[in-house]
């Protein structure tokens, strides 16, 4: 199926799911969408900038979505899942208020995190208000395999004060 062009007007809910789907567009989902799923290969999406203000879930999940940010994601946010070779979201800033109840950012950045960047992520993730999910996975961190101890007191801090069990560091 090869579709070209933005999703049709007035969309809240745009979910594509399959391999090999060949959509392509260029440019930002729409305003009012509440709910936006990408998850195969051959979605050409190609977009730089903030999710739209009201998102709740932000899923995506294959190569070729090209996806480049570094600012806040939207407070009503409550689903995050980021895993795509193009995607470039840079910012170290997860403060906010909703209630995380899915967050998993696996392959997200285009050049790995440092020692001192996954310390402020994690440190932003342990001073947001809203809560997390009881298990979490950071990927692209340059030193999953060998973190310092800074990291680890930085992950075990996160732990008590979100009650989380699992908080998986990856490449």
């Amino acid at each position: 199926m090869d579709i070209n062009g933005a999703p049709p007007s007035g969309v809240i809910y745009w979910y594509l799911r399959c391999d090999n789907i060949y959509w392509t567009y260029n440019g930002a989902p729409p305003s009012g969408v509440t709910y936006w799923y990408l998850s195969g290969d051959n979605i050409y999406w190609t977009y730089n900038g903030a999710p739209p203000s009201g998102v709740t879930t932000w899923f995506l999940f294959g190569n070729n979505i090209y996806w480049t940010y570094n600012g806040l994601l939207p407070n009503n946010l409550t689903c995050l899942t980021l895993n795509s070779n193009a995607i470039d979201y840079t910012s170290n800033d997860f403060s906010g208020s909703s209630n995380f109840i899915a967050f998993s950012m696996y392959n997200w950045r285009v050049s790995k995190i440092t020692d001192g960047e996954m310390i402020t992520i994690l440190n932003s993730l342990k001073n947001r208000v809203g809560s997390l999910p009881s298990s979490i996975t950071i990927g692209d961190y340059l030193n999953y395999a060998n973190p310092p101890q800074s990291v680890i007191d930085a992950v075990n801090a996160l732990k008590v004060a979100k009650n989380i069990t699992i908080v998986t560091l990856s490449a």
